[in-house]
């Protein structure tokens, strides 16, 4: 565990991700250890909202807005926007993979380990356990690739792409048509570009809205289904 963010101590779930294999992800292992680590502030900003700077907001790695990419050089980052997306090399959105479907995960090897949150596992380190041989209780430690534990309809998914296809979902809508007729059109809309997309790359397509139905963007992923269990601490301290 000396290799993640350098502390023993950390509860983190660590899983191999097998077909993960680039090496450049490593460089980015920094920043996601420093976000880690730093989870608790962040925390701690969030519940005292009149202490916040009017810099907030969430934003996609696709599309950060200049003035906020430079609020964040000047709070000390230093990756370029292509070092957090760049759908034609290797970036930081290559290390942050959706672990099941729904929590975050992040690459800390040229080998496809990934850490997770604990919650975000617990049934697959039950579904390991026995009366005898309790994982949530003990904690798990592969010591080679033998011992490492298979995970039955895990996966990990990888996004690849981001589009904005907001003119293509609306594509139909009129100002003043209902809600009822617009969400018609739009699912309508959604359902042939998803389609399409998919027939033709063979990955995971999946357009989600965003900012109440006003942006709309297309998120194609790469999916890993060979997911193997190599250490998790005891539940106690997770």
């Amino acid at each position: 565990m000396d290799r993640i963010c350098g502390n023993r101590k950390n509860t983190w779930l660590v899983l191999q991700c097998n077909g993960v294999t680039n090496s450049k992800i490593i460089r980015y292992i920094k920043t996601i250890c420093v976000i880690k680590r730093f989870q608790n502030s962040i925390i701690l900003i969030i519940c005292l909202p009149f202490f916040a700077l009017a810099d907030e907001g969430m934003w996609v790695p696709s599309n950060i807005p200049d003035s906020i990419y430079k609020q964040m050089q000047l709070s000390g980052f230093e990756l370029s926007k292509k070092d957090l997306y760049n759908p034609d090399s290797c970036s930081l959105i290559d290390a942050v993979p959706m672990f099941g479907k729904g929590c975050s995960a992040g690459v800390v090897s040229p080998d496809g380990l990934i850490i997770t949150n604990f919650h975000c596992a617990r049934y697959f380190i039950q579904s390991h356990s026995t009366l005898t041989n309790n994982l949530l209780d003990k904690g798990f430690t592969a010591t080679k690739r033998s011992e490492e534990l298979t995970n039955i309809n895990l996966t990990v998914e990888f996004t690849r792409k981001i589009i904005d296809v907001t003119k293509l979902v609306l594509e139909g809508t009129k100002e003043n048509s209902s809600l009822k007729v617009r969400d018609s059109i739009t699912s309508k809309n959604i359902s042939k570009i998803e389609k399409r997309y998919c027939d033709s790359l063979h990955l995971i397509v999946k357009i989600e809205p965003l900012f109440f139905g006003n942006t709309y963007l297309l998120y194609i992923r790469e999916e890993y289904k060979d997911i193997r269990l190599v250490y998790s601490p005891p539940e106690s301290i997770a």
